[in-house]
């Protein structure tokens, strides 16, 4: 594992050859101000999509790129420290109405208060189990 100016880099090794490489990198990547709907307050966001992108080791064409996922967490640190722009807003669509916080469900024991995930809804998690 290394990191340079742009990347971290790192290698996966196997026994067997593989006619292809993998490369992850992020897309659509930017910090927003958007408003706590549990508190009104207001808060600094950070969106990513990671995508995979699998190449030829002979060509070095890119065969396929998968998105593996996209993130929109908080940043639970100063926003002081944050060097790229910081958008008014989340691109592409309208902030979500404040609404209340749910104080009747438990939040997820070990989790931050302020950086923890929004109230639990109900079933959700019933559901996926």
């Amino acid at each position: 594992m290394s990191v340079d100016d742009e990347y971290l880099r790192g290698q996966l090794l196997s026994d067997d050859t593989w006619p292809e490489k993998f490369h992850i990198r992020e897309d659509d990547a930017y910090f927003y101000r958007a408003t706590d709907p549990a508190t009104g307050e207001e808060q600094v966001r950070r969106h990513n999509v990671v995508l995979r992108e699998t190449r030829s080791k002979r060509t070095g064409d890119v065969i396929r790129t998968e998105r593996l996922l996209e993130n929109d967490a908080l940043v639970c640190y100063s926003p002081d420290l944050v060097t790229a722009p910081i958008l008014p807003e989340k691109p592409g669509r309208p902030a979500p109405p404040i609404r209340p916080r749910r104080r009747n469900l438990p939040r997820l024991p070990g989790i931050c208060s302020r950086c923890g995930p929004d109230p639990p809804v109900p079933g959700v998690m019933r559901d996926l189990l």
